[in-house]
């Protein structure tokens, strides 16, 4: 692999790139964006010919760059859902005119779209790449068909029905001895260990017995299974992805052409043939999508409780990479709302360098990828509260970016640990994860979105690192990211975050939603997704209020002109509830809630919990939705009466997932230190966004 040519061999190739490129509304900041310029021009080399990225009998790409077979590394030997959807996306970019490059041509990409569809709608029959019109999320590549992957475990059970007793168990025992598998379960399951000394050829040691051609075939194939796992997330963004293809595809200069209609029809077909799917996964207990379908064991994806017990797990977060995605499928195929409004949102604070405190939704892992998507797809930025909350988590990347000398963000990344690929890159302030965060490896590929959220900043931080940034840049396009520690290039390659820094500088997939669902009589029910909630005051008339302490306490809640004030001798803890009056609840969507508080002793941290009082969302243990305030990141101000007051104004994005609120209540102070008490609210009020 080369890693690239010299700095100004490298910025002369990007502008020489571009300018033999016509990207649409992306060309015409070329002269303003250098850098972005130059980086996605990169990026697109990776799509040239001559590196082999694409699957020949398929046409999809490929895991990735990296390929040594000695090291375990085969991400040219498979492609995932997401990448095979943002390669559509790209290619119906391309054909629109959208994207001009110097490797694909217009004719070419309509080409290449027909066989990835041919693939598409072929592999989604084909029971070794699907169940219930759902593809399985990694697809490996076997000649001129596609498999699921191994198998990661292997019942117990199933060596020993296939050997009979007690060699069966003899088998059993010589691979944990041999440390093929890794026993789980009491020894009922093994997790198989695929290193250097594993495989038909390695049945020594302890497996030498048993290397007759016939025992060594048969356990082989037991080991190796294939399986297919739909997993509805990476079938959500492949939907999705193809959903915008079809409306690139619907632009004025190519709707017309006969390849596309025909193109469009294959794609729609497609899309139909999935509902089976979706309508399956699709839990009515908790009105949430289950995580996926394993069709090989028979059981949803999930987890054993600590009594033994199978739960299923759900797609139940509202601020993660399927947000936009999971909007789409829940309008494409009908489905109930729920698998928005039941989402669980979490709200924390970040203190900028010029000491503003930011609150925004915090991400599951504090991930750029999580915070921001692939992409925008949604027509997020057409609406005034989605617009300040983006570009709040940009300037929050940009501001951590600066502050610890990164040249990109952190995102869920190879770390340049090995070959490391891990969720755990992020922000720690903005996490909800507990578990430390890595946040010394940023990758590059958020950069796309984040480009299209607030562009001259982006380019201010590429221009403000470009002497590392350069140095990520191949002849086949841009490294992962950088490990600020080592001070080295992450060098590995993988498709999705290589087309996503394209995409997201592109900024077309919202237009290109938008077309599609205008085609489907569904933007209507889009914009109502978006429906802010109306003017409240907790504070006002005909809201309940009601003080109380987890450790029944003594506290006193008195009303005056300026509000509610809470107090007690002897406190730890203390809660205030708001019991709102509507019995449909109340939303709290797409506006700023302001809360103005007063204390004569710290209360520390506050957990504000919007609550929809539903039993049945409870049990099933949906996700809460939470407000996070801590004083001791708020800045105070002393009051005429020696009181320390803060004020927080938190952004509050238009979902769904914020609507329905029947109760609001707030927790703080410290069980484990119990003392005078005195907390007054002087506001506590939702007001939504105007038009902006």
């Amino acid at each position: 692999m080369m890693q690239g040519v010299n700095l100004p061999t490298r910025l002369t190739f990007g502008f020489l790139a571009i300018a033999a490129m016509s990207l649409s509304a992306f060309a015409a900041r070329a002269a303003d964006h250098p850098r972005m310029n130059a980086l996605v021009a990169n990026a697109f080399q990776y799509l040239a010919p001559c590196h082999g990225t694409v699957d020949p009998a398929s046409g999809y790409l490929m895991e990735g760059w990296n390929q040594d077979l000695k090291e375990g590394l085969y991400l040219r030997s498979f492609t995932q859902l997401t990448a095979i959807g943002a390669w559509i996306d790209l290619l119906s970019d391309i054909a629109a005119g959208e994207a001009d490059n110097p490797y694909i041509s217009r004719t070419e990409a309509l080409e290449k779209l027909q066989l990835v569809m041919r693939s598409l709608r072929h592999d989604q029959l084909d029971r070794r790449a699907s169940v219930k019109g759902l593809l399985g999320n990694f697809l490996g590549f076997e000649g001129p068909h596609r498999v699921g992957p191994l198998a990661q475990d292997v019942p117990r059970h199933d060596v020993v029905a296939a050997f009979g007793e007690p060699r069966g168990s003899a088998i059993w025992n010589a691979l944990d001895r041999q440390r093929w598998i890794v026993t789980q379960n009491n020894g009922q399951t093994g997790i198989v260990q695929r290193g250097t000394d594993y495989g038909a050829s390695h049945f020594v040691g302890e497996l030498a017995q048993f290397s007759d051609e016939a025992t060594r075939t048969q356990l082989m194939d037991i080991l190796d299974r294939r399986i297919v796992m739909a997993v509805y997330g990476d079938n959500a963004n492949l939907s999705a992805s193809i959903a915008q293809a079809i409306g690139a595809l619907l632009r004025p200069n190519i709707r017309d052409n006969p390849k596309a209609r025909q193109l469009r029809d294959e794609m729609e077909k497609f899309l139909e043939a999935q509902r089976p799917g979706y309508q399956f996964l699709f839990d009515p207990q908790t009105g949430l999508f289950r995580f996926g379908w394993d069709a090989s064991a028979g059981r949803f994806f999930g987890w054993t409780d600590p009594q033994g017990h199978w739960r299923t797990g759900h797609s139940d977060y509202l601020f993660n990479e399927f947000r936009g995605p999971t909007m789409f499928v829940t309008l494409r195929y009908g489905l109930p709302k729920t698998a928005i409004s039941n989402l669980g949102v979490k709200i924390k604070s970040y203190r900028m360098s010029d000491g503003r405190l930011i609150y925004t939704p915090a991400p599951w892992e504090g991930s750029a990828f999580q915070a921001l998507g692939l992409g925008l797809s949604m027509a997020e930025l057409r609406d005034p509260s989605w617009r300040v909350v983006l570009k709040n988590l940009v300037d929050i990347e940009l501001d951590y970016a600066k502050r610890h000398r990164l040249p990109a963000f952190l995102s869920e990344a190879y770390s340049g640990r090995d070959r490391e690929y891990t969720g755990a890159l992020g922000i720690p302030e903005i996490t909800v994860n507990s578990e430390p965060r890595i946040t010394d490896a940023p990758s590059l590929y958020t950069l796309g979105v984040a480009y299209a959220i607030k562009p001259d900043e982006v380019e201010r931080l590429l221009d403000a690192n470009w002497d590392v940034i350069s140095q990520l840049m191949t002849d086949h396009g841009p490294w992962e990211g950088y490990n600020t520690t080592t001070r080295k290039a992450v060098r590995f390659q993988t498709t999705v975050h290589v087309l996503s820094l394209i995409l997201g500088a592109l900024n077309k997939s919202s237009d290109n939603m938008t077309r599609y669902l205008d085609s489907r009589g569904l933007s209507g029910s889009l914009a109502a997704l978006y429906t802010p909630g109306g003017n409240l005051d907790l504070l006002g008339d005909g809201v309940k209020a009601i003080a109380w302490t987890p450790d029944k306490s003594r506290v006193t809640l008195s009303r005056d002109p300026k509000g509610l004030r809470v107090h007690g001798d002897s406190v730890g803890q203390a809660g205030l509830t708001f019991v709102l009056p509507n019995a449909e609840g109340a939303s709290l969507a797409g506006g700023t809630l302001t809360i103005r508080y007063a204390a004569r002793h710290p209360i520390g941290m506050a957990i504000i919990t919007l609550d929809r009082k539903e039993p049945a969302l409870r049990e099933a243990g949906v996700i809460p939705s939470e407000i996070f305030l801590d004083t001791s990141r708020e800045t105070a101000v002393v009051t005429a009466s020696g009181e320390m007051e803060w004020t927080a104004q938190v952004a509050l994005p238009a979902t769904p997932a914020l609507t329905g609120i029947r109760e609001v209540a707030l927790l703080c102070g410290d069980r484990e230190k119990r003392g005078p008490f005195d907390l007054s609210f002087t506001a506590f009020r939702f007001v939504p966004f105007g038009p902006q």
